[in-house]
């Protein structure tokens, strides 16, 4: 939490002392990530346990731009994604084992902050809040704060019309809202491409 404080009062602060001419820039768009791809990981020591094989996912929502100056926008929004994992089991010495599949669905706010290197290309990240809805649940839960970290490339039509193209990696409960830390981590990776609209000021 305090990690976020602190982020939310550098935004601020940012966006009073304008490094730049500020502009209200503000825009709606919608995104599908592909190709995309995603695995489970964990932190904890485990052996003997098994493996887990990334199969497909897919990812796609509606986001929301808001330009505090020409420099850094605020980006945030709402994602859903579902993730098909392959498990094999550990070894056992046991015939007819065989790998089953396990999946996880999310739906995910990022908070991130965007930084514009120029006209064309930005950097964005911060961290995303998820909330796990697979039901059954087959992995641990994801309902917590993870990470996100990309970079993208844009194009403005006259129109107020723009398309982008934003490679990017997420990292889920990393921080899980119940009790100690998630005993497995969806990772994601993918290339979100978009369209979005810009608002009257």
């Amino acid at each position: 939490m305090k990690v976020l404080l602190c982020a939310f009062v550098f935004i601020n602060l940012v966006s009073f002392t304008g490094i730049a001419d500020a502009q209200s820039r503000k825009s709606i768009g919608l995104h599908y990530s592909f190709p995309a791809s995603s695995t489970i990981i964990s932190f904890l020591d485990r052996e003997g346990t098994g493996g887990y094989e990334g199969r497909y996912m897919y990812n796609f929502g509606a986001s929301y731009i808001h330009g505090m100056n020409r420099v850094l926008d605020l980006e945030t929004g709402l994602d859903y994604s579902s993730h098909s994992l392959l498990l094999h089991p550990a070894f056992t010495g046991e015939p007819g084992q065989k790998p089953f599949e396990k999946r996880v669905k999310l739906l995910t706010v990022p908070l991130l902050l965007r930084v514009n290197l120029g006209k064309y290309v930005y950097l964005n990240g911060g961290p995303v809040l998820d909330i796990d809805i697979s039901k059954p649940r087959q992995t641990s839960s994801q309902t917590g704060i993870g990470a996100a970290l990309g970079a993208g490339f844009r194009y403005a039509f006259k129109s107020g019309v723009s398309v982008f193209v934003n490679p990017n990696a997420r990292f889920h409960g990393t921080y899980v809202f119940f009790s100690g830390p998630a005993d497995y981590q969806v990772v994601e990776g993918g290339v979100k491409l978009g369209v979005a609209y810009a608002l009257a000021p």
